[in-house]
Formats: C-alpha cells, sequence, structure tokens
C-alpha cells in the first residue's frame, strides 16, 4: 500500500506546512479508498492509517487567536473535534486521550474528565504495550479462536496500548508541557499523560482532594513503572511529568528531587536542566 497516507504516518517528524498541505489531498482520497474497498481487512487498515495521519494534523490547527472572529473560532473548533475523532481507531487509549487534550485546552474540564475515566479503565494487564515482553497470559490470549479471527488492526484497536506523540509546537498539549514540544518532537507513556492531564483538570477546578488523589496514584504508577515503556526516555518523561504536578502542587522540594531523578536517568536533550535552571533562579 503505497498511497500518499502511509508516507505521511510513517514519518517520524511531520512539519506543520506538510499537514496543511496534505490535508485537502489525502483526507477525501482515503474516504473514498475506504468506501470502495470491498474487503473489510483492508478498510480496517485505512481507517487505522487515517487515525495515525489526523492525530498529526489536528495537533497544527490552531485552537486560540486574539485577531480572529468567534466565527474563525467556532470553525477551528469544529475542524478539530472532528478530525480528532477519526483518531480512536489506532489503538486502545491514545486517540481518546488526544480527544481530551482537546477539550482541557478549550477549557471543557468536565468533557475531558469524563474521556480521561474511559480511558483510565482500559490499562488492564493483558493490553500491549510498546517495547514489552509478551508474558504467557497474551500468548494465550492471543491463540484464542475469537482473536485469530481477527485482523491484526482490529486487535490493535482491543489490546495495544499506543503511547502519546505529540509534534513540535504541537496546538493540542497542555501549556504546561510546551517547553517540551518547543525544538522538537515529545512523547510520553498514556497512562502517565491521563494522570496528568486528569491532575491538571481538577487543578483549574481547583479541587485540591481530587489533585491530591490523582498526585498520588501517579507517584505509584512511575515507581512501579506500570504501563510505561521500557525505553529510558519514557521514564525521563514521566518523571518530568511529576515534577511539574509537584510544583503546581506547591511542593517545590519534591519537585526538586524528581527532577534530578529525570537526568540521572535521561540527561542528554533533558528539558530537567532547564526547568531546574528556572526553579533555582
Amino acid at each position: 500500500m503505497n498511497s500518499e497516507l502511509l508516507y505521511l504516518t510513517n514519518t517520524s517528524v511531520a512539519a506543520e506546512f506538510e499537514w496543511a498541505t496534505y490535508a485537502c489531498y489525502v483526507y477525501p482520497r482515503i474516504i473514498q479508498q475506504m468506501i470502495s474497498c470491498y474487503q473489510s481487512s483492508h478498510q480496517y487498515v485505512y481507517a487505522y492509517n487515517m487515525s495515525l495521519w489526523c492525530s498529526g494534523y489536528a495537533q497544527t490547527i490552531p485552537l486560540t487567536s486574539l485577531r480572529r472572529s468567534n466565527k474563525h473560532k467556532y470553525k477551528q473548533y469544529n475542524s478539530c473535534f472532528s478530525t480528532l475523532l477519526q483518531t480512536i481507531y489506532r489503538d486502545a487509549v491514545s486517540g481518546w486521550l488526544m480527544l481530551a487534550s482537546f477539550f482541557y485546552m478549550v477549557k471543557q474540564y468536565d468533557k475531558a474528565l469524563h474521556i480521561l475515566v474511559y480511558s483510565l479503565s482500559k490499562f488492564t494487564p493483558e493490553k500491549l504495550y510498546s517495547f514489552m515482553e509478551m508474558s504467557d497470559i497474551h500468548n494465550r490470549l492471543l491463540k484464542l479462536k475469537s482473536f485469530q479471527k481477527k485482523k491484526i488492526v482490529r486487535i490493535w484497536k482491543i489490546m495495544l496500548v499506543d503511547y502519546m506523540k505529540f509534534y513540535q509546537n504541537s496546538w493540542l498539549i497542555p501549556h504546561e508541557l510546551q517547553m517540551e514540544v518547543k525544538y522538537t518532537n515529545f512523547s510520553i507513556s498514556s497512562i502517565v499523560y491521563a494522570y496528568f492531564l486528569q491532575f491538571l483538570c481538577h487543578h483549574h477546578r481547583n479541587e485540591f482532594r481530587q489533585c491530591q488523589d490523582c498526585l498520588h496514584t501517579l507517584k505509584l504508577v512511575i515507581a512501579e513503572h506500570y504501563c510505561i515503556e521500557g525505553q529510558i526516555t519514557f521514564k525521563s518523561a514521566a518523571y518530568n511529568i511529576l515534577v511539574i504536578a509537584l510544583q503546581l502542587s506547591g511542593d517545590h522540594e519534591a519537585a526538586r528531587q524528581a527532577f534530578i531523578h529525570s537526568v540521572d536517568i535521561f540527561p542528554n536533550e533533558n528539558t530537567s536542566i532547564k526547568r531546574l535552571e528556572l526553579m533555582s533562579s
């Protein structure tokens, strides 16, 4: 399958002008291919790759602008929302989390929290994660007839929990994390991002007890490496997230210790160094 969509989704770094240039061309063509395709297996592949592409394109749609009219803002809102609805076919969680991130950015915290509760219910032991070693449970589960009859893309939708990937200068990443995408892309474990976004929603709603509950759970998830990819970059990013949450909660000493831990894990190109400098100034 050598369509332009596959080229875009398999490109690790996608510049904003590339998404915008191909938006009007790729999207209608893939929709046409899905409708005209009689084999359901091919339709699932098209839907999966369109989900990947939409996840990147949605991040280039500006959600705020002081110079735009309300009509334009409403159009941008609907454009981003409808694009994000196509991202839920990629795996069990990441598309929903990107949608929750959208509602957080437009300050609709209730909607974001509802999606986050649903998303967090998906983090169960039988799920598959990137860079993990499959256990006997996974092998037995995938040998079930009900799974063997399904196409691989359908299995991904049910079993896979992919990590979150925010592109450089993404419009969907929370303001608290914009330093992470100033010069490059930023990847983070889905479960860490889910609890952090839940914390942020409660923080903006001035719900102290719920903030503490989220922070406590986030600490446990990171300490036990639960559902976190094995690469050191994901572990370091998790501690960066914890630090920001601790800062917002007012525990600056604990935040400083977590920053140091993050730098110890991954000293190269770590934004924790910059954050430490800001804390010390």
